[in-house]
């Protein structure tokens, strides 16, 4: 009798876990490559000489490269390039640029292709100011001027093939208004993109 019991607990037990779905997750690690566009919206502080906000929605484009260490951990480096920036009143126009640093946390989910991620970081936002007559006219000359601001974001990505994925992701570069007679600006930005995976190593 306990044999029998035994053998019907066993048997039990093997059928549950045939049934219960695997989730095998491969080996993401590996360097990749990827590029990416999509659109943003900058707010400069110009208190300093229009005495108001100013926010520009535009498109951008970013090319990055990163290492995924492990597949919860990996690290990635992007430039970003703004669409120019026309100022209000004719001032004249900027044009913004960055590199982010940033440290990726997350997870596959299951085996199903896709992952989350979450970023932080750091970028050093270069930007360009090129001033029209009527700028120069209230002591406005072209000037040029860069800082390093924190960075955060999340992107959720599929792969398509074992070295091609594609990616949805969001960044928010935190601004600094006193940095400048326009500030640093803060900028949000929303992108597509696609990355080659060179891996698993």
């Amino acid at each position: 009798m306990i044999h029998n019991k035994l053998f019907i607990t066993l048997a039990a037990a093997s059928t549950f876990g045939f049934a219960i779905p695997t989730f095998a997750v491969e080996d993401t690690s590996g360097i990749y490559l990827g590029a990416q566009a999509g659109y943003t919206r900058s707010h400069y502080d110009l208190d300093a000489f229009l005495s108001e906000d100013f926010k520009k929605d535009e498109l951008a484009g970013r090319a990055y490269v990163g290492f995924q260490l492990n597949q919860y951990l990996g690290l990635e480096s992007g430039f970003t390039m703004l669409a120019g920036t026309d100022l209000p009143e004719g001032f004249g126009d900027v044009r913004t640029t960055h590199w982010d640093l940033l440290l990726k946390m997350g997870m596959p989910l299951g085996d199903s292709g896709l992952r989350g991620d979450v970023k932080v970081g750091a970028a050093h936002v270069m930007w360009k100011f090129d001033s029209t007559d009527i700028a120069t006219a209230v002591g406005l000359d072209d000037v040029s001027d860069w800082k390093i601001r924190p960075v955060a974001g999340a992107s959720v990505s599929y792969n398509l093939t074992k070295n091609l994925a594609v990616d949805a992701s969001y960044l928010h570069v935190f601004g600094d208004p006193e940095s400048s007679s326009f500030g640093t600006p803060t900028v949000d930005l929303a992108m597509l993109g696609v990355s080659f995976i060179f891996g698993p190593f």
